[in-house]
């Protein structure tokens, strides 16, 4: 009953999940690893030569609903050949299958194979293919137990050696997951983007927060710097150049703000630091652009994580919201006796706002230094006070402007002695 419940819980997040119930009955499957081998060599020259898609193709095409879909839309098939992710798949498998007898229990490794053996017939299958990823999730206890066997340590050594080449190379290969849409609605909404965090962080205890993985891109979605350019499309479509085309590097500063002021762990993409483009995977996993980086993007981050790392409310203080409207979100991190002020304005704009810093434990008199100041035409960490008054601050923003600030102690001096 508690599989079953747990089974639907997944179910929840996609229907897919009720494959599961049939792994329950994997325990009585025994199955020498000669068989594993066979079944794994087998389907990977099947699907090399393009058999399994046919034959898959046929007997869908023969249930009334399926059939109707299939030609219209890529829910169930998409054009797609076997990769660097299919064989490297396969190699780890196979490589398994060797000391299959004495590697992890069986009803684990039986689970890795079974979504092993699925997920190599299931190329340009997209529901096959989820399901393989749930069965192959196993790998997380398969994998840790193998490389730390000492009789294998030579076979580990293979199996890393070819881990980390397929990491290399992960550039080349990967499943188109989103097709991009241009949604004016939620242009600027501030109201949708509180309410989307207010509903996510709401589900996660603290602890969680202040891991979780704060990512602008990654290797399924667009690069968020491409995204500022506005241009709905895939590469295939529109072409690679496109990506490039009509960036916005100060919308991209914006967001690399938020990235390192908001509560979490910010984790940047690969190449997000240096400016790199890129559509939905895999145009987004271009190489990192050696020697041709964008430096003031890069210098920009390298001064972001600095505050990040030495302002401790950013680590573990908590968040406070302090101000929005259309275009316009201000908050607050604060821990102990220590605050740090974040005020965006996304617009094309210049705003003159009146922001509540009291509601964060700012004093209601007093002044706030300038840790960061990012606009249109670039950014600045250059010293620069506010005033602070009646608990407020009023502050001209420039367009696609953020600011980052702290409270000044009293009698507390500044690096340029004030």
């Amino acid at each position: 009953i508690r599989y079953l419940l747990c089974i639907l819980l997944a179910a929840t997040f996609h229907f897919s999940a009720f494959i599961l119930v049939f792994v329950y009955f994997v325990r009585y499957i025994r199955l020498s690893y000669y068989t594993w081998l066979f079944l794994l060599v087998s389907f990977f020259f099947l699907q090399y030569t393009g058999i399994l898609r046919q034959v898959f193709i046929a007997i869908i095409s023969h249930i009334p609903f399926y059939n109707a879909y299939i030609e219209k839309v890529d829910i169930y098939t998409v054009e797609a050949t076997p990769g660097f992710g299919i064989l490297y798949n396969f190699l780890m498998a196979v490589l398994l299958a060797f000391v299959y007898r004495k590697s992890v229990p069986n009803t684990i490794l039986t689970i890795y194979f079974l979504g092993s053996v699925l997920y190599i017939c299931s190329v340009g299958i997209l529901l096959l293919e989820r399901i393989a990823f749930y069965l192959m999730y196993t790998n997380v206890i398969v994998f840790a137990h193998f490389v730390t066997l000492r009789r294998y340590r030579q076979v580990a050594q293979v199996f890393i050696f070819l881990t980390f080449i397929y990491f290399s190379i992960q550039s080349l290969t990967g499943m188109e997951k989103h097709s991009d849409e241009r949604r004016t609605d939620l242009w600027g909404n501030a109201d949708n983007f509180i309410g989307g965090m207010r509903h996510f962080m709401a589900s996660m205890l603290t602890p969680s927060l202040q891991v979780a993985m704060n990512e602008l891109s990654n290797h399924d979605h667009s690069r968020f710097l491409t995204r500022t350019n506005h241009i709905v499309g895939r590469a295939e479509h529109v072409g690679a150049k496109a990506a490039e085309e009509g960036v916005n590097y100060a919308v991209m500063r914006e967001a690399v703000t938020v990235q390192m002021t908001w509560v979490g762990a910010p984790t940047v993409y690969y190449g997000d630091e240096a400016g790199v483009c890129g559509f939905t995977d895999p145009d987004n996993r271009r190489t990192y652009p050696w020697g041709r980086e964008n430096k003031e993007l890069l210098a920009f981050h390298k001064e972001m994580i600095r505050i990040h790392k030495q302002e401790k409310p950013l680590r573990k203080g908590s968040i406070k919201l302090l101000y929005a409207e259309r275009n316009v979100l201000a908050y607050a991190r604060f821990q102990e006796d220590e605050q740090i002020i974040v005020i965006l304005n996304n617009s094309k704009d210049l705003k003159e706002l009146t922001v509540p810093v009291w509601f964060a434990g700012v004093p209601k008199q007093g002044r706030m230094e300038r840790l960061m100041y990012t606009y249109e035409e670039g950014y600045t960490t250059e010293y620069d006070e506010f005033i602070v008054e009646n608990g407020e601050i009023v502050i001209n923003m420039g367009r696609h402007s953020a600011i980052v600030m702290k409270p000044i102690s009293e009698g507390e001096k500044t690096w340029q002695g004030k």
